[in-house]
This record gives C-alpha cells, sequence and structure tokens, in this order.
C-alpha cells in the first residue's frame, strides 16, 4: 500500500503539471489512472486517504473536463467526489456554476445550497445565488443574497447590488450605493463605468461623461504600470501547502481590458448621442474602430437617424477596419476574386440599411409575435424530459430541453422562396445572375403578426398531414435583439480567486437576433407591400415604378420608412446598373439576406417575420437532424427573457382539453423557478384552444 500510495502521489503532481500547463488531455489522461488506482485497489486504503485523495482526484478530473469544455461529463465526476466526500463544498460550488452555465438554474440552486449547509459563511454561493435570480429577474431574491455576500465581506458585491436596485426603480439606494463602493475601492474603474451608465439612463448626460473620463483615466494609467489585472491567480490550497491548484472555475466568460475600452467608448458615445453632439459621438467610436464591436450594422442602426446617410457611407466605405475578414466572413468570402471591391461594398452597405430599416424595434408597437408549429415540436421545447421516468440516457443530461431551432431556408413552403428577389431585379431592367453558394446555408425561423389565425393552422404545425393540428406561440419582442445595443452595460462580478486579485465576469447572455418583416413583392404593379404597422390590417406599400431620389429625415414614421426603403432600393438598381459582369455574377451573393426576405404577394396574409443568419459549413453551431433531415441551429429556449406568453392549440387539435390541462401543469413547473412568494407580477403562461373555427 505504501508503494501505491508513492505512485499516485507522484501522479498527482505530474497531472498539475501538465494541468498548469493547460494541457487538459494529458491531465486527463493521469487523473482516471489515479482513479482506477483507487478501484482496483480499493482494499488498501483506509477511508481517510480514500475521503481525502480519491475524492480529490474525481473532483480534479471534473475540473480538467471542464476546462475541455466537456460540461456533462465534468457534472458526472463532481457527483462521483461528493459520492465519496459528502461534505465536499467545492464540488458542491463548481457542480453549481457548470449547472448554471447550462441554465439549469434549479439545480444550479440546489447546488449551491448544499454548500451553503456545508459552509454558511461561503460568500461565493450567496454570490453565485444572487447572479442566478437576477438572471431570472428575481430582484428582490438576488438583493437578498448579494447583501448577504456583502455582510461577509464580498465588497464586489456592491456593483450588483447598485445593478439590481436600478432594475427595481430605487435610485436614490443607488447613488448612495456607488458612493459606497468608490469609498472601498477609489481605484476600479467599473464602478465609474456602471454608474455612468445608469446616469445614462437617467438622462444625465454631462455628469455621465465625467465619470467615463474618470474610468479612462484609471485603465490608462494601470496600463502604464503594466499591473493589468491578473487573470488567472493560482491559489495555494488550504490544507495542502504543495498543491496549488486554480480551484474554482470562472462562472462567466472573464472580460478582457479591452472589452472595458469598448464600453466606456460606447457608453460616451451613447451620452454624446443623448447630448445631440452627433458627429463626435461617431468619430468616438471610430477610435477604437479595431474592436469587433464596431462593425458596419452597429454604426448604422446607432446613427441613420442622426447622420446624413451618404456620409455614414462614405465612412464605411472608406474605413478599412469595418472590412476585416472577422467581422466580414461573408462578403469576403464572396469577393475573394476582385481587385477593387469598393462598388461591391457599397452594395453590401446598402444591405445593412435595408436590413435596419426592416427590423423590428423597441420603439415599434408590435408585441404579439407568433410562431405556428406542432405539438410535438413544442413539446421538446417546453418540457423537461425529467418528468418523463422513462428517461435512461447515459448521462442523466441536463440540457433537457430543446431550443427553438433555425432551420435551413431550403424546408420552407414555398418552392419560390429565395427567386423572388430575381424576379423584382428583372423587372426594374437588372439582369442579375442566380448562382449558388456551397460554402454558406441560410438558417431562418419564421414568425407572424398572424395570432391564432385559421389560415396559418392550415399551412404549418400539422400532425400526420392533418389541418389544424398544431399550436402557435406567442412571443413578445424580448426574444428578439430589438435594440441592437450589443454591449450590454452591467457587468456582474462573480467570485475571485482571492481577496486581492478579481476576475471580471459577465452574464451570460444568450445572443438574440434581430427579426425583420417579410416584404411580399407584387410582380404586376412592382410594388412591395408589407406591415410594420400597429394594426394588423394595415399595409404599407412602395411602389418601385416611383423614384425615390432623397432620403426622408421627416417627422411622419410611416411616409419616411416608405421613402426610404424605396430610396435603398433606388439606390441599389443604381449601382448595380454600373457593374460590370464579374461584378454582376456576385450581386445576388451579395444580397442572401435580403433575398430571403422578398416573398411573392400572393403569400401576403401570412404576415411573416423572420430570423435569419447565414451560417459556414462545418462551423461550431450547424447541427444535423437525421430524423427530420434537415441542418438546423439553435436560436434560444423559449422561456429565456420571460418571452413565451402564450400557447394556442389548433381547433382540431387531438385531445386538446386534455392537452390544456397537462400543458398548463408543465408550463407551471418550468416557470416555477421565474417567480418568488411575494412577486406582484409572476410569470405565468396562458394556454387555451383557438377561437378559430368551433366545430
Amino acid at each position: 500500500s505504501f508503494m501505491i500510495k508513492d505512485r499516485i502521489e507522484s501522479l498527482f503532481s505530474q497531472a498539475r503539471f501538465y494541468f498548469n500547463l493547460e494541457k487538459y488531455s494529458s491531465a486527463l489522461r493521469i487523473y482516471l489512472k489515479i482513479i482506477s488506482y483507487f478501484e482496483n485497489y480499493d482494499k488498501l486504503f483506509d477511508t481517510n486517504y480514500k475521503d481525502r485523495y480519491f475524492a480529490r482526484s474525481l473532483y480534479k478530473t471534473a475540473l480538467t473536463l471542464y476546462y475541455l469544455n466537456r460540461y456533462e461529463e465534468a457534472i458526472e465526476y463532481y457527483s462521483k467526489a461528493i459520492e465519496i466526500n459528502p461534505i465536499y463544498e467545492k464540488a458542491f460550488i463548481n457542480k453549481g456554476i457548470i449547472l448554471a452555465k447550462l441554465m439549469a438554474f434549479d439545480e444550479a440552486l440546489y447546488a449551491f445550497n448544499m454548500a451553503l449547509e456545508i459552509n454558511d459563511k461561503s460568500e461565493i454561493c450567496y454570490f453565485n445565488i444572487g447572479i442566478i435570480y437576477s438572471k431570472l429577474e428575481r430582484y428582490e431574491d438576488s438583493l437578498f443574497y448579494f447583501n448577504r455576500a456583502l455582510e461577509l465581506g464580498y465588497n464586489y458585491a456592491y456593483l450588483n447590488i447598485a445593478l439590481v436596485l436600478e432594475k427595481l426603480g430605487k435610485i436614490d439606494d443607488v447613488f448612495e450605493t456607488y458612493d459606497k463602493a468608490v469609498k472601498i475601492n477609489k481605484s476600479l474603474e467599473v464602478i465609474y463605468l456602471n454608474k455612468a451608465g445608469f446616469l445614462i439612463n437617467i438622462k444625465r448626460y454631462k455628469e455621465a461623461i465625467e465619470y467615463l473620463d474618470k474610468a479612462l483615466l484609471i485603465l490608462n494609467e494601470a496600463n502604464s504600470k503594466g499591473d493589468a489585472i491578473i487573470k488567472n491567480k493560482e491559489l495555494i490550497d488550504k490544507d495542502d501547502k504543495d498543491l496549488i491548484d486554480k480551484e474554482y472555475i470562472e462562472f462567466r466568460i472573464i472580460q478582457q481590458d479591452d472589452t472595458i475600452y469598448d464600453r466606456i467608448y460606447f457608453l460616451k458615445s451613447e451620452a454624446l448621442i443623448g447630448l445631440e453632439q452627433y458627429d463626435y459621438a461617431l468619430t468616438l467610436l471610430l477610435d477604437i474602430k479595431e474592436s469587433k464591436n464596431v462593425n458596419i450594422f452597429n454604426i448604422v442602426s446607432r446613427f441613420i437617424d442622426y447622420i446624413n446617410i451618404e456620409k455614414i457611407i462614405d465612412i464605411i466605405l472608406k474605413e478599412n477596419s469595418f472590412w476585416t475578414i472577422e467581422k466580414e466572413e461573408y462578403f469576403n468570402f464572396i469577393v475573394r476574386d476582385i481587385e477593387n471591391t469598393s462598388r461591391l461594398k457599397k452594395l453590401w452597405i446598402l444591405q445593412y440599411i435595408f436590413l435596419y430599416l426592416i427590423s423590428v424595434k423597441d420603439k415599434d408597437k408590435i408585441n404579439e409575435i407568433s410562431h405556428y408549429t406542432s405539438i410535438e415540436v413544442f413539446d421538446d421545447m417546453a418540457f423537461d424530459k425529467r418528468y418523463e421516468k422513462s428517461d435512461n440516457s447515459k448521462y442523466s443530461t441536463y440540457l433537457k430541453k430543446n431550443k427553438l431551432r433555425m432551420t435551413s431556408v431550403k424546408n420552407a413552403n414555398d418552392p419560390k422562396e429565395g427567386k423572388i428577389l430575381m424576379q423584382l431585379l428583372r423587372n426594374n431592367n437588372i439582369n442579375s445572375k442566380y448562382r449558388s453558394i456551397n460554402n454558406f446555408i441560410a438558417l431562418q425561423t419564421s414568425f407572424s403578426r398572424c395570432k391564432d389565425s385559421l389560415t396559418m393552422y392550415r399551412l404549418y404545425g400539422k400532425y400526420d398531414n392533418k389541418e389544424g393540428t398544431g399550436c402557435c406561440l406567442v412571443f413578445d419582442k424580448s426574444f428578439f435583439d430589438t435594440s441592437f445595443n450589443n454591449l450590454d452595460s452591467s457587468i456582474l462580478f462573480s467570485f475571485s480567486y482571492d481577496k486581492n486579485n478579481y476576475s471580471h465576469i459577465e452574464l451570460y447572455n444568450e445572443q438574440t437576433l434581430p427579426l425583420y418583416f417579410v416584404l411580399y413583392y407584387n410582380y404586376k404593379n412592382n410594388e412591395i407591400i408589407f406591415n410594420p404597422c400597429e394594426s394588423d390590417y394595415d399595409n404599407l406599400i412602395i411602389d418601385l415604378n416611383r423614384e425615390y431620389n432623397i432620403w426622408n429625415d421627416g417627422k411622419v414614421f410611416y411616409d419616411r420608412l416608405k421613402n426610404n426603403i424605396g430610396y435603398i432600393f433606388n439606390s441599389m438598381f443604381t449601382i448595380i446598373k454600373k457593374f460590370n459582369s464579374e461584378e454582376l455574377s456576385l450581386s445576388y451573393q451579395l444580397l442572401m439576406n435580403i433575398q430571403y426576405l422578398i416573398k411573392d404577394s400572393s403569400f401576403v396574409e401570412e404576415q411573416e417575420m423572420r430570423i435569419i443568419q447565414l451560417v459556414e459549413y462545418g462551423s461550431n453551431p450547424l447541427h444535423i437532424d437525421k430524423k427530420m433531415k434537415r441542418s438546423y441551429k439553435n436560436y434560444l429556449y423559449i422561456f429565456d427573457n420571460k418571452s413565451l406568453k402564450e400557447v394556442i392549440l389548433a381547433p382540431k387539435a387531438d385531445d386538446a382539453d386534455f392537452l390544456v390541462e397537462r400543458f398548463n401543469d408543465r408550463l407551471a413547473k418550468a416557470t416555477n423557478i421565474y417567480n418568488s412568494k411575494n412577486m406582484k407580477n409572476k410569470y405565468k403562461i396562458n394556454v387555451y384552444i383557438s377561437n378559430a373555427l368551433k366545430s
């Protein structure tokens, strides 16, 4: 037994060596070897030794798997470590962190609460429970837990407390909290940054700028001294002086310094827009033009209402940093063989302006967006398979629910999908060529303004090809990106490795996508019809026979929108007419996004809206569903942002009355975690049978 213990010890130090060099696969092999010693020579070890070293080898295996992004297996090994040593606090904490990352919030909370039973002074647990509750918008609850962390001496909790108080509308308390935070740590730039974000929200722009300048000063000083934030402080383990470890794993992505710079510049630019200093606001963002957040769509969406459109186009055309492969992968791929790309670039910018114009915005009055699907697919998205006892999968899978999927446009029910734009161009004397693209695939999901519509039940979500057997899911706008403000202004700190070195943590946010109105084209009249209006029964009609020569900055919103979409079409026609044959052959591919947002006017009553994304084949988000024979990418969980509001069953759904009961019960379970006892507006999803056609 003595020899084996020696062997185990030397394996531990080997594994540690590889782990600290970030050679995780080698470390993993060695940890698994240690585990096999414990399993094969079980009789040789006393319980004391096992509790300590067997549990530790399982824990280390889990940690290594985590760094290899094998989250579900990591959870399994933390659970095994806990079986051997039931009071292994760190194992509970790390297990909780991964569960939170996988959005299994109920199980994450359970793990953190177990850790608190072992050690009720664990500020890390209070803090992380606070983060989960704020993610679930249970602000009163998160405030309670952040305050507990603060009482235990975790000063960074001030930042989160301020953010939560702002959400609760307690403005005076927010000021007071920032004052306390500054007293504790004058040189923490994030305090000033967050305070500035808060001041912008309450329209105190000049003060916000002062704080942002202060944050910038601190950052620049820190960087010139070279003591930039230490990312991964290695922590000496209390029980074993010789075991040095990255013990706790970060809760979210650690933020680099440069994203803090971005934040400062974006917020300052926002404050300047508030002060109507538009040109200065734009110049400021061009100061950080290398940043991945300064991209064409971002600039267009921020400044289109304030700065002359031709000027914006001109700035983007001239500035190379907008056109790097990282920012414009698809564009660069399409134009890779062309010498002078300036005309193609202009077409590409016009496409972005077009997408912005037809997207749903924060201020739009539309707030019910429907998605028609089959009851079976809804079942898979809404319900946790934990309630079905038959699930004997290898891992007790934590990703129990499916996300809403974006599928290839090829699956749409209109064979002319993507071809209507070609008709439109030809109808306006433009001879564009249709060429298919083999490296990228367009994925989309369709939504509609028509809620509970008989027509839609007939077409979509049919079971066994029977009409009217699906369901209609009604979302609000929070399911999509309607503000285009990619830099959210809150940094949430998670725990530090030790009290002096902290890491910035971003709360993990699923990427929402913009939602676009589909435009309907009437070939005979050469006009475009679509409905972004408040009522479901209105339409805007854009007559393409007219000349739209002037960009409209007028006061009347719909007139402006109609004119400006016409203006963009006009500009596209003008530029494509100048193309040489080489450019012409690429023009249609460059309009890939638009071609899937224009349909034949015979479909106009569907009032469709879409999210759309171009994905490269072989890239990470793309999956293949063998059963359905289609490619897809995951979007969000349907409960994210509490955006699912209603589920309406189609009039001919089988056993509809029973389904209403079943769904009500299951949805109450699924949304339970979003609600606390004394909340005023609890999150509840209404389920009912369609009013269309009672037979």
